[in-house]
């Protein structure tokens, strides 16, 4: 037989003890934000904000707690940029490889190697060069 156990509500002690745990623990509690400052702004104004407050990633609140704490804001979507880095490289990449694929079938049916073949091999390598100059430009920007 199962013995049914009373469920009682903690009592100040218990809670005492219970807080007491977590701050020697190393448990660290947020500061509460309980002052509010209003401000006004124009329409116009206040989309520009909510741009770039957007661009940056947070809310308008945080956005605008930075720019006056801090002066700046930093931007808080290197993750979301590098995403879009890799779906960029990805279309290029499948663009070249297409291009080679149709090189190589070209050189297969004619069994040649003129010299725009070569060319545009030439062009297809400075491609590859820039989209790897420009992305790595890119990530150290985020860095």
């Amino acid at each position: 037989m199962s013995v049914k156990q009373k469920k009682t509500k903690p009592n100040f002690v218990e809670a005492a003890k219970k807080f007491k745990k977590t701050q020697s623990a190393g448990v660290e509690r947020k500061e509460i934000k309980t002052r509010q400052i209003a401000i006004r702004f124009n329409p116009s104004d206040y989309r520009a904000v909510e741009e770039k407050a957007k661009h940056a990633g947070i809310t308008v609140t945080d956005y605008m707690r930075e720019c006056v704490l801090s002066g700046e804001v930093v931007d808080n979507k290197p993750a979301e940029l590098l995403a879009h880095l890799e779906t960029e490289k990805l279309f290029l990449l499948s663009k070249m490889s297409n291009n080679l694929n149709q090189i190589a079938r070209y050189c297969n049916i004619y069994k040649s190697t003129d010299i725009s073949v070569l060319n545009y091999l030439k062009q297809i390598q400075q491609s590859a060069f820039s989209l790897i100059r420009k992305n790595t430009g890119q990530i150290k920007k985020v860095s």
